[in-house]
């Protein structure tokens, strides 16, 4: 993992989601730390995509930001996702299909009908 410091200053870019043109929005934070927290738990998804964060003239896209925060060196404490273990959706049975009876070939409509093709014969 890159070398990250979570008490530097820190700049954190946010605008342009996939919903629309957004103006590019800075924000100014006292710690690394503190602008990785803004980044993940505040910003929506979409916005957090397009987000970049500068310490030390170095830049940091969505997915180093998102390993800065799940790393053991992370300095804050983090929220509590309110869904993390959701219990699985219940699927609905359909009943089971009995096999067919075996009561002989099945003779389909068009099978048993045969075109009658009447070919000109140019004279």
């Amino acid at each position: 993992m890159t070398r990250f410091d979570y008490r530097a200053p820190a700049e954190l870019f946010t605008g342009r989601s996939a919903r629309g043109a957004r103006p590019m929005r800075y924000h100014r934070f006292d710690t690394g730390a503190e602008a990785v927290r803004f980044a993940i738990e505040t910003l929506p998804s979409d916005q957090l995509i397009a987000c970049v964060l500068k310490i030390d003239e170095n830049r940091y896209r969505h997915g180093e930001i998102r390993a800065f925060y799940e790393a053991a060196a992370y300095p804050l404490p983090r929220k509590k996702s309110e869904n993390k273990e959701e219990p699985a959706p219940a699927v609905a049975k359909t009943p089971e299909r009995k096999p067919a009876a075996a009561a002989g070939p099945v003779k389909s409509k068009t099978a048993a009908r045969k075109p009658a093709l009447k070919s000109k014969s140019a004279a």
